[in-house]
């Protein structure tokens, strides 16, 4: 039986002048785990016969009926110039085998989890927020997303709906949310254990700001290597910054037969 296949985009919508969300049928018996990407598809605008392909991260829960991408626009990538030629009701090419171990199957579930990540790279999280297990597996969860500017920040509405929707209601207080700016002075409006919070973050890089405790603070957490999970997500340089800062406190990449403290998304 064939993987690949084709599925209708159902939505397609600018969010910020470089981010598009995509809204796409699912395939039958196409099935995943949170965290993990697919393998899309598009045909060149003067070659119909040649598939441009990206791997993009699935940023809603297994259990969905359709499929949600957020998708970086990049000003001459194929990819991206086709993608902007098609539309709701346009097929694109799907190939029906899930990819990755970005996934909660790297941690022992216990402990708190914090979850860092660059622009886009929020999607493995809001796939893993819609999931009872990271819930139930953790004693805080932690997101924190380093952005350009507040325009970049497209997601506040999607994050607030995993925390207040159905049985999610009993752990609202376990969980926080921290935005950055890097390229803006201005203030960060938090979520911390389910409060409201403005404040000035001044270091604008992961790995400063928990080399100065700056973030600790604010959510009144530590890490440690005996309570603590991290995953990071989004510029490869960000996740090396700080997996190498996160080392230095003793903390280790977690593997599939050897699980641990340390998970990166790399499928760049």
């Amino acid at each position: 039986m064939s993987v690949i296949t084709k599925a209708l985009i159902i939505t397609k919508r600018s969010l910020a002048d470089n981010i598009y969300y995509l809204k796409i049928e699912r395939p039958k018996d196409f099935n995943f785990f949170p965290g993990q990407f697919a393998r899309l598809g598009l045909s060149t605008i003067n070659a119909s016969d040649t598939v441009i392909w990206r791997a993009q991260t699935i940023a809603c829960g297994a259990e969905s009926e359709e499929l949600h991408f957020y998708v970086v626009y990049l000003k001459g990538e194929k990819f991206s110039d086709a993608l902007k030629k098609n539309y709701a009701g346009s097929a694109i090419t799907f190939d029906k085998r899930a990819y990755g171990y970005f996934t909660l199957d790297r941690f022992e579930p216990k402990g708190d989890l914090w979850l860092f990540f660059t622009g886009t790279g929020i999607a493995p999280y809001l796939a893993m927020l819609n999931n009872e297990r990271i819930w139930k597996s953790f004693k805080n969860i932690s997101l924190i997303g380093a952005f350009r500017e507040k325009s970049q920040n497209v997601y506040n509405e999607q994050i607030l709906s995993k925390v207040t929707s159905s049985y999610k209601t009993i752990y609202q207080n376990r969980f926080s949310y921290i935005p950055i700016f890097t390229r803006e002075q201005t203030d960060s409006r938090c979520i911390i254990n389910n409060k409201i919070l403005d404040t000035t973050i001044k270091n604008k890089h992961f790995e400063d700001l928990l080399r100065s405790g700056e973030i600790e603070n604010i959510l009144s957490l530590s890490i440690a290597n005996n309570k603590s999970k991290i995953m990071l997500a989004g510029n490869p340089q960000m996740i090396m910054n700080t997996r190498d800062y996160l080392k230095k406190l003793g903390l280790q990449m977690s593997r599939r037969n050897n699980l641990a403290q340390i998970a990166v998304e790399n499928y760049w």
